[in-house]
C-alpha cells in the first residue's frame, strides 16, 4: 500500500511539472508580443519573396522574333521615312516576318530582281522538257544575274520565254497574288516583299518546281555576283546568295533599290533564312543602298545570333 501511495504522489508530481512547463510557455509567449511579432515578420518576409520572385520571373519572359525584328528595321529606316517593305523566312521556326511602313496593299518596283523569276520560269521549263538550255543561254543567264546585264535579261525574257505571259505564269503557279509583270519594261514589274519570298523558296528549299540540278544552278549564279553588287542581303553575312535591283523608276528621282536572297549563320544550320528588302522612293541610289544595308545588317545581327 504504502508503494502504491509513493507512486500515486510521484505520477501527480510529474503531471504538476508538465502543466507549469506548459503553462508558463503560454504565458510567456502571451506577455511577449515580439515573439508573436518575429513569426509575423517572418511569414511576411517570406510571401513578400514568393512574390518577388514571381515578379522577376515575368520580367524576363523573352521578347518575340517578330518584335526583336520589327524594333531593329524601325530603328533602320529613317525618319523622313521612303516606302520599305521587308519580309524574312527563317526554316527553323517555320515563320516569315514582315515589316512594312506602307499600307498592306502597297506594291514595290521590282527593277532587276525580277531577274530572278525569269532564271526561275527558264529552269522550270527546262525542267519540264518546254526548252533546252544551249551554251549561249547559259553564258545570257550567267550575265543577267552575276553582272545584271540588261539585254541578256531582254534576250531570255521575249526571245527564249515568249515574253510577260511567261512571268504571269510565274506568278500564278507559286501564288504571287500581289506581283505583276509588266509587258514592256519588266523592271517597271511590280511585287512585294511577301511574294518575293515565294519564289526564293522554290530556289533554296525542295519543292515540285524547280529540279535539284535546276535549284543549285540558280543558287550558283547567286551566290556569284559581281564584287560591285554584293551588297544588300549579304550586308554582315558570312555567306550569301542574293540579287539585287535599281532603277530610277520615273526618271524624277523616286529610286528604286531591292535586294533578295538567302542568308547562312557563321555558326547556324545550313539551313539559313531567305530575305527580301524593298525600297521605293528614294532620292537617289546611293541613298537606297545605304538604306537597303542597314536593314539587311539589322536582320543579319539579329538572326545570326
Amino acid at each position: 500500500m504504502k508503494v502504491k501511495r509513493q507512486l500515486k504522489w510521484q505520477v501527480w508530481a510529474i503531471g504538476v511539472v508538465i502543466a507549469v512547463i506548459v503553462g508558463g510557455g503560454a504565458v510567456w509567449l502571451w506577455q511577449n508580443p515580439q515573439s508573436q511579432a518575429s513569426q509575423k515578420t517572418v511569414k511576411q518576409t517570406i510571401k513578400a519573396s514568393h512574390a518577388k520572385v514571381t515578379k522577376v520571373a515575368k520580367k524576363v519572359r523573352p521578347v518575340s522574333l517578330q518584335k526583336r525584328l520589327t524594333h531593329r528595321w524601325q530603328t533602320a529606316v529613317p525618319a523622313k521615312q521612303p516606302k520599305v517593305d521587308v519580309a524574312v523566312y527563317a526554316p527553323a521556326t517555320k515563320q516569315t516576318y514582315h515589316y512594312t511602313n506602307q499600307s498592306h496593299a502597297t506594291t514595290y518596283c521590282a527593277a532587276s530582281t525580277i531577274k530572278v523569276g525569269i532564271l526561275v520560269q527558264l529552269l522550270h521549263q527546262r525542267d519540264q522538257g518546254v526548252v533546252t538550255l544551249s551554251g549561249n543561254d547559259q553564258q545570257q543567264a550567267a550575265q543577267m544575274i552575276q553582272q545584271s546585264d540588261n539585254d541578256s535579261a531582254d534576250y531570255l525574257l521575249f526571245d527564249r520565254l515568249g515574253g510577260s505571259a511567261a512571268l504571269v505564269s510565274l506568278y500564278q503557279n507559286l501564288g504571287m497574288t500581289r506581283s505583276h509583270a509588266a509587258p514592256v519594261n519588266w523592271g517597271l514589274s511590280t511585287t512585294t516583299a511577301a511574294d518575293q519570298l515565294q519564289l526564293l523558296k522554290v530556289i533554296f528549299y525542295p519543292n515540285h518546281y524547280l529540279s535539284s540540278a535546276s535549284r543549285q544552278y540558280a543558287q550558283r549564279l547567286m551566290g556569284t555576283v559581281a564584287s560591285d553588287q554584293a551588297w544588300g542581303v549579304s550586308k554582315g553575312a558570312q555567306h550569301f546568295e542574293l540579287k539585287n535591283g535599281w532603277l530610277d523608276a520615273d526618271d524624277a528621282s523616286h529610286w528604286a533599290v531591292n535586294s533578295v536572297g538567302h542568308v547562312v549563320e557563321a555558326t547556324g544550320n545550313r539551313q539559313g533564312y531567305l530575305m527580301a528588302i524593298y525600297t521605293n522612293d528614294e532620292p537617289d541610289e546611293v541613298s537606297g543602298i545605304r538604306l537597303v544595308n542597314r536593314i539587311a545588317q539589322a536582320t543579319n545581327v539579329e538572326l545570326g545570333k
